[in-house]
């Protein structure tokens, strides 16, 4: 019983400092949220530099290098999101690369980011119009889109189209 209180204050100040210790390894959700948007802001500057470049071969490159930066920035926003919930969103966002073309992310990339620079993390404005369909090298096509209601819902339909049908209720 003596070797137990004596090594009581010993084991109370071991755990005590690994405690404390442990805090201050942690980054805050806004520090993670920051390094994400670094990462970010890199990956938008190589995305641009693809959609100018006329060498496939560099574009290539390009939207490589983009994806990489998003790459490193979903495990920081991940962690931003564990610590603080309200960075889901850039999270994602970040995730969303994956399965869509980051020409279509860079508005509410840059407007969480923003929120990350000003230290107020939730949701970013909603862009009321869809952004122009990114286009690709040397492409100077792009898809129309259009919306229509149909009469049983009043949630607008986006269909992807070359024509705009007048029946349709354009």
């Amino acid at each position: 019983m003596r070797r137990f209180v004596a090594l009581a204050p010993a084991a109370s100040a071991v755990v005590l400092s690994a405690t404390l210790l442990a805090g201050c390894s942690t980054q805050s959700g806004l520090a993670l949220a920051r390094q994400a948007c670094a990462h970010v802001a890199v990956s938008i500057r190589y995305y641009q530099q693809y959609v100018k470049d006329t060498d496939p071969t560099t574009a290539a490159q390009k939207l490589q290098q983009a994806y990489n930066q998003l790459g490193e920035a979903l495990p920081l926003a991940a962690q931003a999101t564990s610590d603080d919930g309200s960075w889901n969103e850039l999270m994602t966002t970040i995730q969303e690369g994956n399965r869509v073309s980051e020409g279509y992310l860079i508005p509410s990339l840059r407007a969480s980011c923003q929120n990350a620079a000003t230290g107020t993390p939730g949701l970013p404005l909603i862009p009321k119009n869809l952004p122009p369909e990114p286009s690709t090298p040397g492409s100077s096509t792009t898809a129309v889109r259009s919306t229509s209601t149909t009469s049983s819902s009043s949630t607008p339909r986006v269909t992807p189209s070359s024509t705009v049908n007048p029946g349709a209720g354009n």
